[in-house]
């Protein structure tokens, strides 16, 4: 059997079976279509890549039940579905490089099918347990689906979406336990004022959204357990003064920020914890007195700044 004609697999695994993983590299061809690897039910852990040749879309095979981590990259599959829809111990779910207007469809089949209307809400998603979503390079828009329906979400990641303007705008009052958002690279132009509600949130990343010139207002108010904030490269002007409010940030990068002209007058008095400061290639005339009180600080970047 030559080569293009056949999946090629390999699986590694630890001593214990749900550290076993699956990674299918395979170029697809019709005899893959039929696969089946429900038998395998050591496997714990899929990665399937690159599963078309020549642009022509084969099924996904037909996986092991009790997955706990799936990652797609470049699937265009409309019956991506066989993959997910009966894993309801998934934890972590990746499709990347992926257009998901074909796999929005199956995935969330019952919403897509009535665009929305008149669904219980089980029906919805059937990822309840899902702890990690990333949809990377996914050429999004919007999200695909309405994001409460992943109530145990704690990191999700929609990196690389340049058309993608904005959050869902319920995205603070639903997802209660998300601990990290990394949206970078994308077209974002305005944060969600429900964002400062995501009490548990540890890690944002904003980095590279050149359009997004402020945060909300109240951002420090309430995220308490915020450690780490990337905006570099956005198109930020200014800095709402609660964000030194933020008493257990450790690290921020406001670096490449060319419009930003100030810093909050008390920037250094609340921030105990910070360690890290990046103000690279902003347009500081000066600094504030407050920040030679940020005693927790070990890297500190102000070049390329105007005098």
């Amino acid at each position: 059997m030559r080569r293009k004609d056949r999946w090629h697999c390999s699986t590694s695994s630890c001593s214990n079976d749900e550290d076993a993983v699956l990674c299918i590299e395979g170029i697809d061809c019709s005899a893959a279509r039929h696969t089946s690897l429900a038998s395998m039910d050591g496997i714990a852990r899929v990665q399937i890549g690159r599963m078309k040749n020549d642009g022509q879309c084969y099924s996904l095979p037909i996986l092991p039940l009790c997955l706990k981590e799936l990652c797609l990259i470049r699937v265009d599959d409309k019956n991506i579905s066989n993959a997910v829809e009966s894993q309801r111990e998934l934890l972590s779910l990746s499709i990347q490089k992926t257009s998901l207007e074909k796999v929005t469809a199956a995935l969330f089949s019952p919403i897509w099918k009535s665009r929305f209307e008149n669904l219980s809400q089980e029906k919805w998603s059937k990822l309840q347990k899902l702890e990690e979503l990333n949809l990377t390079e996914c050429r999004l828009q919007k999200f695909p689906f309405p994001i409460g329906e992943l109530p145990a979400l704690k990191r999700l990641d929609l990196s690389d979406n340049s058309e993608l303007k904005c959050l869902p705008e319920d995205i603070g009052s639903k997802l209660q336990n998300l601990e990290e958002i990394k949206v970078s690279s994308c077209g974002l132009e305005k944060l969600p004022i429900s964002l400062s509600n995501l009490t548990a949130l540890k890690k944002l990343d904003l980095s590279g959204n050149s359009g997004l010139k402020s945060l909300p207002e109240d951002i420090g108010s309430k995220l308490q357990n915020l450690e780490e904030i990337n905006m570099w490269m956005c198109g930020l002007q200014q800095l709402p003064n609660s964000l030194s409010n933020l008493t257990s940030l450790k690290k921020l990068d406001l670096g490449g920020n060319c419009e930003l002209k100030r810093l909050s007058k008390d920037i250094g008095s609340k921030l105990k914890n910070l360690e890290e400061l990046n103000l690279w290639g902003c347009g500081l005339q000066q600094l504030p007195n407050s920040l030679s009180n940020l005693t927790a600080l070990k890297n500190l970047n102000l070049s390329e700044n105007k005098k």
